[in-house]
């Protein structure tokens, strides 16, 4: 019995030193070697876990890199296209100087010399490239983007494709435009045309704001009447003073006024970034024409209404009987440039009763339609009104709703 009690004491034993080896010498290849774990079968688990955390983490610096590669190519991309707006700002300057037709041949020639060296600009510009890589030259960013071929013409040699990078886990982020994007090989103008007036063309017209959208971008002129409600010839009379729009006191544009007064309108938003106005005439046939031209290849919308809102007549003895005068015809809608349908103007207030004015509309564009009906309900602002055209029209119509809240003015907003 002693004998077996000894011999289960000794394997004990044994089994313990073998254990305690075992813990040593893994606690030893833990220490020489710096991991927890060397087979995957030590801790199949806690090795799974270890792997997708050290993954995340080389992932993470690689986004991290990512992140600052593309923001260095945006920046410098940045820098590129604005020096290449400066320089195309430069050559549209030069091309409106050169308008003067009284220049002579070597001031001509000054000019074309200058606008030679700017294309050269614009060409080492659009050239740029950071690190060995060149901006605009899409996914070949070791090509040179822009050379002259033989007869001296600029052609883009680069692809059409664009450098994006990995900024998380199956999201990526464009950071760069080709060549083509930058310098579009072929560049549509949209030109809006009035209809043709005599050469005397007068315009008299109430004061009135003229809205220029292209895209997302808006512009506003203020074309102010030229009305003078005084004593202009020296002689008093009834008419003086009394806030209508008496004969000879009214002082009109010529289309030529016009087309500078819009060129050079910068209160509301520059024009001249969005499209540019001149005047072609016909002395042959004694007419001329107002031509807006966009500069940026979008279409362009025009869309006039008052200026202001008018006081009433004053309630005296002379002009009590007198109706007040509202009359307005638009400049846009006068010479054919109107590109919207207006209404009249409402109160900010007003509702429309569907139940007791019944709304029946049936717009037309092209092949395009929408039909609205609305008979009951609650009553309607502008805005549900625009809302139930929208909704029907689809993306070929646009109702909105334009208040003259920004404009100064003595009377209420509508």
């Amino acid at each position: 019995m002693n004998r077996v009690t000894n011999s289960m004491m000794n394997q004990i034993f044994l089994a313990d030193m073998h254990s305690n080896l075992e813990r040593m010498l893994k606690l030893q290849r833990q220490m020489s070697t710096g991991k927890l774990h060397q087979h995957p079968s030590d801790d199949p688990l806690a090795v799974g876990r270890e792997l997708s955390l050290s993954t995340t983490i080389f992932e993470n610096e690689q986004y991290l890199k990512n992140l600052d590669d593309g923001i260095m190519w945006l920046s410098n991309t940045d820098a590129a296209l604005n020096q290449i707006t400066d320089v195309i700002q430069r050559i549209r300057e030069l091309a409106i100087y050169a308008g003067n037709g009284t220049f002579e041949e070597a001031e001509y020639a000054a000019i074309a010399e200058e606008l030679y060296q700017l294309q050269e600009e614009l060409m080492n510009t659009a050239n740029f490239s950071v690190e060995g890589r060149y901006l605009f030259s899409g996914l070949n960013a070791t090509q040179r983007p822009f050379v002259r071929d033989a007869n001296g013409k600029i052609v883009y040699m680069g692809n059409q494709l664009h450098v994006e990078y990995e900024v998380e886990r199956g999201v990526t982020g464009q950071v760069s435009f080709h060549g083509r994007e930058v310098f579009p090989i072929r560049y549509q103008q949209y030109t809006l045309a009035s209809y043709e007036a005599p050469l005397s063309f007068s315009w008299t017209g109430r004061s009135e704001i003229l809205q220029i959208r292209v895209g997302d971008r808006t512009a506003k002129v203020l074309i102010p009447e030229k009305w003078s409600d005084d004593d202009k010839d020296g002689i008093p009379e009834p008419s003086d003073g009394n806030n209508f729009r008496d004969a000879g006191e009214l002082v009109g544009y010529s289309l030529d006024e016009l087309a500078t007064l819009i060129n050079e309108s910068l209160a509301m938003g520059d024009v001249g970034k969005l499209v540019s106005v001149s005047v072609e005439k016909d002395y042959n046939r004694d007419v001329q024409k107002l031509v807006i031209k966009g500069h940026t290849g979008e279409p362009f919308s025009i869309t006039s209404w008052p200026s202001a809102d008018f006081e009433p007549l004053p309630s005296d003895g002379t002009t009590v009987d007198k109706p007040s005068d509202h009359s307005h015809i638009g400049l846009a809608s006068y010479l054919g440039i109107e590109t919207s349908l207006k209404s009249i103007e409402f109160s900010l207030s007003d509702t429309i009763d569907p139940a007791s004015n019944p709304i029946y509309w049936r717009l037309e564009s092209g092949g395009n339609f929408a039909e609205i009906r609305i008979d009951s309900g609650p009553d309607l602002t502008l805005q549900d009104l625009a809302d139930r055209l929208n909704s029907a029209a689809g993306n070929w119509l646009q109702a909105v709703v334009q208040t003259d809240e920004e404009e100064i003015s003595a009377g209420a907003d509508h």
